[in-house]
């Protein structure tokens, strides 16, 4: 019922939620067996977790390199399908085809379908290499907290008034704990980029970035 209302708002291209948002620093790891591999002679291999609506890529044009998206056929009594990403299928799968092969997830206990395979993107920060990555569907995992991102045709005036007004509609008591520009967070990580090439660069010249001070617009 939310998502319907945020899809329907004026100006609005696509909405979609995901259990982690871009450039959070912050990832959700679990541990995974690779197919054959039991928790007694398992090699330790981890990747992070993600939870998103089907249509998560499209919305945050993350290319879909090989298989399928997520459908509506996608549901908690389907068998469990995951997407991963290009560093996922080198690291596990180097000499072979990872569509349609299974892995599972030792915890839960599941074993899980590889349908696709998507670009990398970089969760932990700009300057950090991909790590590997397994997406599900939210129809077939259940998370209490999730981030919702909203694509727009383009300026849109009191869209996050709005949007809060939408989510509100549905339960007053829901909590919004922000809301704010992708570009603005990825100005604020370009700029913890350039601190620390300019920390580096201090150091080499033996000076004490501590005691900097840098003044400009």
């Amino acid at each position: 019922q939310l998502m319907a209302r945020l899809d329907n708002l004026p100006g609005v291209q696509s909405a979609t939620f995901a259990r982690i948002p871009l450039i959070s620093h912050y990832m959700w790891n679990t541990d995974i067996l690779l197919p054959g591999e039991t928790v007694k002679n398992s090699g330790q291999h981890s990747a992070n977790r993600q939870l998103v609506r089907e249509n998560y890529f499209s919305t945050m044009e993350i290319p879909l390199l090989s298989g399928r998206a997520f459908n509506a056929r996608d549901i908690a009594e389907a068998p469990r399908v995951a997407i991963v990403n290009q560093t996922f299928a080198q690291k596990f799968f180097p000499n072979d085809n990872v569509l349609g092969k299974r892995v599972t997830d030792p915890d839960a206990k599941q074993e899980v379908e590889i349908v696709g395979v998507v670009d990398d993107i970089r969760h932990a920060g700009l300057r950090k290499d991909a790590l590997p990555a397994a997406y599900a569907p939210n129809s077939q995992v259940v998370r209490s907290s999730l981030t919702v991102s909203i694509r727009t045709n383009g300026p849109v005036p009191d869209l996050v008034a709005r949007a809060r007004d939408a989510v509100w509609s549905v339960d007053a008591r829901l909590p919004i704990t922000g809301m704010r520009w992708l570009d603005e967070e990825l100005a604020r990580a370009l700029h913890r980029v350039a601190l620390e090439v300019y920390r580096g660069y201090c150091q080499a010249l033996g000076l004490d970035f501590s005691r900097l001070i840098v003044v400009g617009e």
